[in-house]
């Protein structure tokens, strides 16, 4: 499928003035092409227990069970001989140095016909050579109960097309491993990927029109099952891997590189799974933000079941300046902090610790007029980096900050243009088809979710929600409750209470538990994390 983000100069200086777009450092960095520090990009301080951001599934190590064919099991043409562990060498490395000593990878295979995998990684796994549904299906049950995994990355279905499977015949197996699974009371979430595309294109079956129909009804069958809250979600290998004739070995098969493709995709799959965004103190679930306009400070509220439990102290920001997102900027599994100044224009990230703490910022681009307001951080391009999105309050723009290894990249994302009195509230993929959504409010209150595609460029469908009401300001939108769905945090201006709405799939569409939780004082915003 084609990329539809299109980069757009006319935009840029619109935005900016026509300044370089590439991400700075402050003035303590060193000089030359603006990047993140390299330090900062994998560095995890030894005297913090890394282990402490898996809490989300209760456990001090996480079991991950790659289930799958001989793409999973790490093949590549016939004959050859590689020694790169497929996708599970580099996403197992990955892995560990955000969360070391804190990832198993479990399985009853290991790569036996490539016994001279990278030193240091976890070869155990449920990789098949040539298996279809049918196949895995049979041995499922076994497998799953001698390893009792908490995270499934199940990736299957290239020969079930290879061998002229009709969809209804692929579902039912589809059923039986999920059923299987599940059933498995250690398994906290299954993680479904499509199937990649042929390259060059074959004939009979094995056909990229072909895969295509297996991917749609892959994913559709992926949404009625969340749609049964079931813990899936669903990731589209297919086009956020972004295959090449240079990635692969064969027709089917990718070569080291594609393969480092294809775990960078698991890799940002399984980040909101075991690191969600806004988690500052690192128990599975999103925390409150806090900044007070008057006095400058900035706090973060730590929930229990819904409640306030604790106060985790920031530090205090100069006039002017707001809690504009958090996310994971530097990939250490714990959630940085952007700031906007809306008086100067200046925006700068503070990359957190696990104890709440400083570690380093850098500023970046700064967007001098006031309008322009940062709404949310969200991968909306799937390259995994969470990007930086814009709404002008003055002409419903929307626009959105690419960020990647070279630097930040603004672009335009041709998404329908707001009507009068909307603007874009909050970023998060809120029926969990592993794209963004948008979410969007009304000057009169009214909220509707924008369900969004590839690179959030075409607006799939979309949902009105509850009206909150004007006295009710929109602050978060994070996993709060440790469910894996986004749920939303709102202030009463008037009278200082303040609720989650709770979301979930219930009657076929988005719905909500209303919870209310602790009152705040005078002076006091919630300002993330979005």
């Amino acid at each position: 499928m084609s990329r539809l983000i299109i980069v757009s100069s006319i935009l840029i200086c619109g935005l900016a003035a026509c300044k370089s777009k590439e991400l700075k450092k402050d003035s303590t960095a060193s000089t030359g092409k603006p990047s993140f520090p390299n330090s900062e990009m994998a560095k995890i301080d030894a005297s913090l227990d890394a282990r402490s951001s898996l809490q989300l599934v209760g456990l001090s190590t996480v079991k991950i069970m790659p289930l799958g064919d001989s793409i999973t099991y790490g093949m590549e043409s016939v004959g050859a001989t590689v020694n790169h562990g497929g996708y599970r060498a580099p996403l197992f490395q990955s892995l560990n140095n955000i969360y070391p000593a804190a990832i198993d990878f479990v399985g009853s295979a290991r790569n036996t016909d490539f016994p001279n995998d990278p030193d240091g990684v976890d070869q155990d796994q449920e990789g098949h050579s040539g298996y279809t549904t049918e196949s895995i299906a049979a041995s499922i049950t076994t497998w799953i109960n001698a390893a009792n995994p908490n995270i499934v990355l199940l990736m299957l279905g290239s020969n079930d097309v290879y061998n002229c499977f009709p969809w209804s015949k692929s579902e039912g197996y589809l059923n039986q491993i999920l059923n299987a699974s599940l059933a498995n009371s250690s398994v906290r979430k299954v993680l479904v990927a499509n199937v990649t595309p042929l390259i060059p294109d074959q004939s009979g079956c094995r056909t990229n029109a072909t895969i295509e129909a297996y991917n749609a009804n892959l994913k559709v069958w992926v949404m009625a099952k969340l749609k049964e809250a079931k813990p899936l979600q669903f990731v589209d290998m297919h086009d956020q891997a972004g295959l090449t004739r240079d990635d692969m070995s064969d027709t089917l098969h990718p070569n080291a590189t594609g393969y480092v493709k294809i775990a960078k995709v698991w890799l940002n799959a399984l980040s909101s799974v075991l690191s969600p965004r806004g988690d500052a103190s690192a128990d599975g679930r999103a925390d409150i933000y806090w900044h007070n306009q008057t006095t400058n400070q900035n706090l973060i509220w730590i929930l229990s079941n819904n409640r306030y439990s604790g106060t985790l102290a920031l530090p205090s920001t100069e006039a002017g300046w707001e809690i504009a997102t958090t996310a994971d900027y530097n990939f250490d599994g714990v959630s940085d902090i952007l700031l906007r100044n809306y008086t100067t224009g200046r925006n700068e990230i503070w990359f957190m610790s696990r104890d709440s703490q400083i570690k380093s910022k850098i500023e970046i681009t700064p967007i001098t007029d006031p309008s322009w307001r940062i709404v949310g951080s969200a991968d909306m391009n799937g390259d995994g980096f969470p990007d930086i999105q814009w709404n002008h309050l003055g002409t419903n723009e929307v626009l959105t900050w690419a960020i990647g290894p070279g630097g930040v990249t603004l672009r335009s994302l041709p998404m329908p243009k707001l009507g009068a009195g909307w603007r874009v509230a909050g970023v998060a993929d809120f029926n969990r088809d592993g794209y963004p959504d948008e979410l969007l409010r009304s000057s009169n209150g009214e909220n509707i979710i924008w369900f969004m595609g590839e690179n959030g460029a075409v607006k799939l469908g979309e949902q009105a929600i509850t009206n909150a009401g004007t006295e009710w300001t929109l602050g978060g939108v994070g996993d709060f409750n440790g469910d894996g769905w986004a749920d939303i945090a709102w202030h009463n201006k008037n009278d200082l209470t303040n609720r989650l709405w709770l979301m979930k799939f219930a009657n076929g569409a988005i719905s909500f538990d209303n919870v209310e939780f602790d009152r705040s004082h005078t002076g006091w915003d919630i300002q993330g994390p979005k």
